[in-house]
């Protein structure tokens, strides 16, 4: 019995998290006023992504995730 197998192609694509730099330098989260800043501190409060995106309600977790990811493996370098 002989058996046709198809070929997949798998890309894989990296994306630059949401970030970035206002007119002052400040780095901010997605197209909100949320500074990097703010996220980080959180974090290092112990904070989870949904405390984070709860109590800034202007970032939801489609924006933050790539943010959380890209602080989280700099953090552990």
């Amino acid at each position: 019995m002989e058996t046709d197998t198809d070929s997949l192609t798998l890309t894989i694509v990296a994306e630059p998290p949401p970030l970035f730099t206002d007119a002052d330098g400040v780095i901010r989260v997605g197209n909100t006023r949320v500074t990097l800043d703010t996220v980080v501190s959180a974090f290092e409060e112990g904070a989870t992504a949904e405390e984070i995106v709860y109590q800034y309600p202007t970032l939801n977790l489609g924006t933050f995730t790539p943010c959380w990811a890209t602080t989280s493996s700099a953090r552990t370098r």
